[in-house]
């Protein structure tokens, strides 16, 4: 069953809204009525009932997509081992220290002898 819409002149947004509340409220325009039962079946036309496969291949993408590639879990870190630990921490120092070799620095120099024990 259609609704007739009341507009309020106070909760209008624009200029024309305002203008054409007010005209509803004197008279000199018609106000709409909203049938939503009817919206609401007309809808439903739209919507086809398509089949899920229908759906698919509706929104399937245009061009080819590629999967995607999931990440390998090496078995001993999910073991916490913690040799793999220990031998992980040994090849970083060895990394760092062969960055560190050619340091001229004495500043970096003086730094590196205080951070070392005793």
């Amino acid at each position: 069953m259609p609704e007739p819409i009341q507009p309020n002149v106070d909760e209008s947004q624009s200029f024309e809204a305002k203008e054409l509340a007010e005209n509803i409220q004197a008279g000199e325009v018609k106000a709409p009525e909203i049938d939503v039962t009817a919206d609401y079946e007309a809808s439903k036309a739209f919507s086809g009932g398509a089949s899920a496969s229908e759906a698919k291949s509706a929104t399937a993408p245009k061009f080819r997509v590629s999967e995607p590639i999931k990440p390998t879990v090496n078995s001993s870190t999910s073991k916490g081992d913690p040799q793999q630990f220990r031998s992980m921490a040994a090849d970083l120092t060895e990394r760092e220290s062969s960055v560190t070799e050619g340091v001229s620095d004495d500043l970096v120099k003086k730094a590196l002898e205080k951070g070392q024990p005793g």
